[in-house]
């Protein structure tokens, strides 16, 4: 349910740049309803851990927020990655987040500075296809990275990584 939530995540801040309320509010119920019915949260993480990793991402994030060097909706989406995964996966969905971050700004860089010839080729024949051309129309005029796609990405990284001894034979 986890990486199915993750994946609503990055297809809506991928198409629309937002990170709606609602399913950061849902995501926090269900851990609540988690510590409620089961006395533990996902992953067993306890309700201390979880507050301390909301808490740090918090921390982390809402000055560059304040600077406006971040969206509210990515500093949201990251105080509820703390709360569901704690403080201790923030930092590797943080450095993975970031890293495919700089790729997009790079290639956005590489692509509108017209240094990049072929790479602008490539992403002429991609917009032909039906996929990029819906993507595109939803943006419509909104710029930025989509940060929060990128986050949750690394957070399903972390979570696979993490549970692999779940599904993996040893």
């Amino acid at each position: 349910m986890l990486i199915l939530w993750l994946l609503v995540i990055v297809y809506y801040d991928v198409s629309w740049r937002r990170v709606p309320n609602q399913l950061l509010l849902a995501a926090m119920v269900w851990q609540g309803v988690n510590w409620l019915v089961f006395h533990t949260g996902l992953f067993d993480i306890s309700l201390e851990s979880a507050v301390l990793g909301f808490v740090v991402s918090l921390v982390v994030f809402l000055p560059l927020y304040v600077f406006r060097l971040m969206a509210a909706g990515d500093v949201k989406f990251f105080a509820v990655l703390g709360l569901l995964l704690g403080p201790v996966s923030l930092l590797p969905i943080f450095v993975i987040g970031s890293l495919l971050a700089g790729v997009h700004a790079l290639l956005y860089k590489t692509l509108h500075t017209g240094n990049a010839f072929l790479l602008h080729l490539l992403l002429v024949q991609m917009q032909r296809g039906r996929f990029v051309r819906y993507i595109l129309q939803k943006l419509d005029a909104r710029t930025g990275l989509p940060y929060a796609a990128y986050l949750a990405i690394g957070a399903i990284a972390v979570v696979v990584y993490t549970q692999a001894s779940w599904w993996l034979p040893y």
